[in-house]
């Protein structure tokens, strides 16, 4: 099979062989869609079975570059590890600390396995026009029914390109919708006896249809959640009524948004943790003076996060 990465490749050859190179990609890309119709970011190898799961996704940055991002491979796992156990990429992602090889390759192992079954939810790997590797989005299992939650790690010599806010953009929007048609049987009934386990295949949230995504960020991580705003997330939902005594920005005289602003922020939730009984792990509101709501929590590891969701249009 000719992924991603030979397509790229192919880029380099003359002008020529590369008009050549592209009409055989797209023919190959036509060629997996035979007969389903509703697929055109997925592609299974063992199409029999339903099984191989193949995924392409591609976008520009701010620029006009391309990228393109496409089912985590096994070949993936040494730019994951120098991606992950760089301190400056992970301090706000995750564990907020370099990963451990066992705990990377525990990962993979399992994302690889869910597009080897035949599911949609998992790790997408990124690379640029050069397939010089980018980073790498994670559309994943939340933790309730119907549920993705999001999260990307990008290579700081891609940061203010744009082309988080682009891949996040392309997930929510075309991937989201795909993922949750073929879950509901749109547009696959050609499949005949196959329809239902492909259909089966997208229920992977809990067993459920997919119907919304899920995000969090740290507060001081300014470019993560606006960039999750800018992309249609709203405030998730809280589990708990609000403290008696919500966090007001006029008193404390916080100034939005600087970065000083949120250092002060999570320090002024962490004193509202020791004056009120808030439980940990559980949502809680804030307004702020233009009457924006924030929902938060403490995580069990200590860390303020705030919570964001987006309903599949």
């Amino acid at each position: 099979i000719i992924g991603c990465r030979q397509f790229f490749i192919n880029n380099k050859k003359s002008k020529d062989q590369r008009s050549i190179d592209k009409t055989s990609y797209k023919r190959l890309i036509t060629n997996f869609s035979y007969g389903m119709a509703a697929l055109s970011i997925f592609k299974y190898q063992d199409s029999d079975n339903a099984k191989e799961l193949l995924a392409n996704l591609s976008g520009t940055d701010k620029q006009n570059r391309r990228w393109v991002a496409r089912e985590i491979q096994n070949d993936d796992l040494q730019n994951y590890e120098k991606l992950l156990s760089d301190k400056a990429v992970v301090k706000y992602f995750s564990l907020e600390r370099p990963w451990t090889s066992n705990e990377i390759n525990a990962r993979l192992n399992i994302w690889e396995t869910r597009y080897k079954e035949g599911h949609p939810h998992g790790a997408l790997t990124i690379f640029d026009e050069q397939n010089h590797f980018i980073g790498y989005i994670i559309a994943g299992e939340g933790n309730e029914e119907s549920v993705s939650e999001v999260a990307y790690v990008i290579s700081p010599e891609y940061w203010n390109r744009g082309i988080a806010q682009s891949v996040l953009s392309k997930i929510v929007g075309d991937w989201g919708t795909e993922v949750r048609n073929i879950g509901l049987g749109k547009g696959i009934e050609k499949l005949g006896k196959q329809h239902q386990i492909v259909e089966k295949r997208f229920q992977c949230f809990k067993k459920k249809v997919l119907k919304q995504f899920y995000a969090s960020a740290r507060p001081i991580n300014i470019p993560s959640w606006h960039i999750l705003e800018k992309v249609g997330f709203t405030n998730a939902k809280s589990a708990v009524e609000n403290v008696d005594d919500p966090i007001d920005f006029n008193v404390k005289g916080f100034d939005l948004p600087s970065l000083d602003h949120y250092n002060q922020l999570e320090s002024f939730i962490e004193e509202l943790y020791k004056k009120q009984e808030i439980k940990v792990d559980k949502r809680y509101f804030m307004i702020n003076d233009n009457d924006k709501i924030y929902t938060f929590n403490r995580t069990t590891n200590g860390k303020i996060r705030f919570h964001y969701e987006k309903e599949i249009c």
